[in-house]
């Protein structure tokens, strides 16, 4: 680089340029060299105006004015202006590298910004990120592009910013193969990944090359291609062969596809698996491949012509069931290979063993055939499909007249909306049980059918269904047996019941009174024994036969009904009341002693307290006199301790009718048992 050094002085002059030639430039002392310098070096050290007046004067008439580099400035001798006519300025003490880095750099920036501005349109334009850094990596320049594709302005990767655009585990290698490529004298081309501000990954292209200067380097020029969407497209791609590959190493079927030309462009190991080619050659040549299927096939012509069908008609597609002399079958299927622009590629064969289907459905066949069940396939809207022989056995009708035919013409109308409901069940996918309706039969009865139904996504529903008529028909006897059977037993329930009332009639009249409803004097005592009691009351009406004689005997009833409602009330529901004489009542105390006494003394009190209402006209005063005595255990046995607690009440009794009735009297054993 021509450069022509300027200073106040002409030793200055001389001796800076001295120095630059000993760092390798081509430097002359003196403005007259400016006119055909690339640069001229002003010396600040004394000032950078005068120098750069000087400077100016002589470069006013040449065509391109020269980079301005000043050095050895000091900030505090240098004006604002001064600064803005320089293109580059250099503080301090001067130093080679970065001396030679700014001037490359201002002279650079100057070609763009100069007669070279059509160029650094160009670049701006490209769609291509385009980067300049110096003899020391460092970014100088970078496109609009570079910005798009890196996410990095130029501002963020000036200097060494420019290399955190890069993947941080694509750097290492970039840079040792650039440097590779560097020292080789060789530009550098390779992939890497970006990674974007924004934390998003992208694929670009790098290719570089050196920018020099005779022989020495000046910097790299780099192009950035953003291949982000190549290369996923590139893996997808990939993918989807290995996809393919995958699919056709494990298909179980033979796949052959020829060109345009009947010529071999791909088949799987199958082919060679199902059709035992012993020489490869002939599967490739077609005249020999057709020959040698065909010597395997037992309907050769069949074959032929379904070929030639295919090759002469491009669009053909089609399928075709193949028997073998040894007993297997195939299934031929044969479309064209199109691209998506609609060029024809050539034609896709697929061969399918399909014996074990073939049996498969052989074996379907012969039991559907044979099968004592009637077994149907109906569409959609419940027509028939197929039937089996078992209609025909059942119901009368062919097999012609009933497929194409709705069920709903056979059913009962009776029948019919229960059926209508069924088959929308199915339509809905739901399977069905037991569905039953009456089928009508060809000479014009009926037959009751059960449906069992199971809807496929094919369209079609596949049913078993059986003859259940005499099932239905036991089973009508069986509800008639059954009702009859209801009856008799709501019969034999109501004489139950009518015997157990009787029954419990009987019981009560056996131990109650029938006039008070308190118990007998049988069943009294009876509990007595069987019970635990812990004292004996004896009640007995005063003057009873008076009232007889002056009200009645009627009157005397309702006394001792009244008589036994009062002492119910006073005793107790716990304690056993019984009518043992006319107008003689006992009562079973379950409380504790005391307790039966207060009861007693009410009861006496109770029946005093109101005169008893025979009619508006009769009311009759009633009185009872009573005598209490605590349980007397006696011997072993419970009758000895009734007879001897019943004998102690009994005294009381007859003491409280000698001292002047309605009053109760306690026996004297009462005083030792409290």
């Amino acid at each position: 680089m021509q450069l022509a050094v300027v200073s106040q002085n002409a030793p200055s002059e001389r001796a800076l340029a001295r120095l630059l030639r000993s760092w390798g430039f081509e430097a002359e002392a003196g403005a007259e060299h400016a006119a055909n310098a690339q640069a001229v070096i002003l010396d600040a050290r004394c000032g950078l105006g005068p120098v750069l007046r000087r400077v100016e004067r002589g470069v006013r008439t040449l065509a391109a004015r020269p980079v301005l580099v000043a050095v050895r400035a000091h900030p505090d001798d240098i004006t604002p202006v001064e600064l803005a006519r320089c293109d580059e300025v250099l503080f301090g003490r001067l130093r080679r590298r970065e001396f030679t880095a700014r001037l490359f750099a201002a002279v650079r920036r100057a070609e763009f910004e100069g007669e070279r501005r059509p160029f650094r349109a160009l670049v701006e334009a490209l769609p291509l990120g385009v980067f300049v850094t110096n003899r020391e990596a460092e970014c100088e320049f970078t496109n609009p592009a570079y910005e798009r594709i890196t996410g990095l302005s130029l501002v963020e990767a000036k200097g060494a910013g420019w290399v955190q655009a890069f993947h941080p585990d694509d750097r290492d290698r970039l840079f040792d193969d650039w440097t590779v490529a560097a020292l080789d004298n060789r530009p550098y081309e390779g992939v890497v990944r970006l990674l974007r501000p924004s934390g998003e990954l992208a694929w670009v292209r790098i290719r570089t090359g050196l920018v020099r200067d005779g022989g020495r380097t000046l910097g790299h020029v780099g192009v950035l291609e953003d291949i982000t969407a190549q290369r996923e497209a590139e893996l997808r791609l990939q993918e989807a062969h290995t996809i393919l590959d995958v699919i056709q190493r494990a298909s179980l079927d033979a796949i052959f596809v020829v060109g345009t030309n009947r010529e071999v462009l791909f088949y799987n190991e199958r082919v060679l698996e199902l059709w035992g080619f012993a020489d490869e050659r002939e599967l490739h040549d077609y005249q020999s491949r057709v020959r040698l299927i065909e010597r395997e096939l037992r309907e050769p012509a069949t074959f032929r012509r379904f070929v030639e069908q295919a090759y002469e008609d491009a669009e053909f597609t089609g399928r075709i069931d193949l028997a073998l002399r040894d007993g297997r079958h195939v299934e031929l299927y044969t479309a064209p290979a199109v691209t998506p622009d609609g060029r024809w590629l050539g034609r896709v064969w697929y061969w399918r063993d399909i014996t074990e289907r073939r049996r498969a459905e052989e074996e379907r066949d012969r039991y559907f055939r044979h099968s004592i069940d009637l077994l149907a396939v109906t569409d959609y809207d419940a027509r028939f499909v197929r039937v089996n022989p078992a209609w025909t056995r059942v119901l009368g009708w062919e097999e012609e007249e009933l497929i194409g035919r709705s069920i709903t013409e056979f059913v009962h109308p009776d029948d019919l909306e229960l059926t209508r409901e069924a088959i929308a069940r199915a339509q809905r996918g739901e399977e069905l049980r037991d569905v039953r309706a009456r089928y009508r039969t060809k000479e014009g009865g009926y037959r009751w059918l059960s449906w069992n139904t199971a809807p496929s996504a094919r369209g079609v529903a596949y049913s078993v269904v059986r003859d259940v008529t005499e099932l239905v028909q036991a089973q009508e006897r069986q509800e008639e047996l059954l009702a009859v059977l209801e009856a008799r037993m709501r019969d034999l329930e109501e004489q139950a019941r009518a015997l157990d009332e009787l029954r419990a009639q009987a019981e009560y009249a056996a131990t109650h009174d029938a006039l008070t409803g308190a118990l007998s004097r049988r069943a009294w005592f009876q509990a007595a024994v069987e019970e635990r009691p812990t004292a004996l009351a004896l009640f007995d009406v005063d003057h009873f036969k008076r009232i007889n004689d002056t009200y009645g005997h009627p009157a005397g009833d309702a006394v001792l009904v009244e008589v036994v409602r009062r002492l119910t009330e006073a005793l107790g529901t716990d304690t056993l009341l019984g009518r043992l004489g006319g107008e003689e009542f006992g009562a079973l105390f379950r409380c504790p002693p005391a307790e039966a006494k207060s009861r007693a003394e009410r009861a006496v009190e109770a029946t005093r307290a109101a005169p008893v209402v025979v009619d508006r006209r009769t009311r009759i005063p009633v009185t009872i006199s009573a005598g209490i005595a605590p349980w007397l255990p006696a011997g072993e046995t419970r009758e000895a301790s009734l007879a001897k607690t019943y004998e102690a009440a009994d005294k009381a009794l007859y003491r409280a009718k000698r001292a002047g009735r309605d009053r109760l009297v306690v026996a004297p054993a009462w005083q030792r048992a409290a």
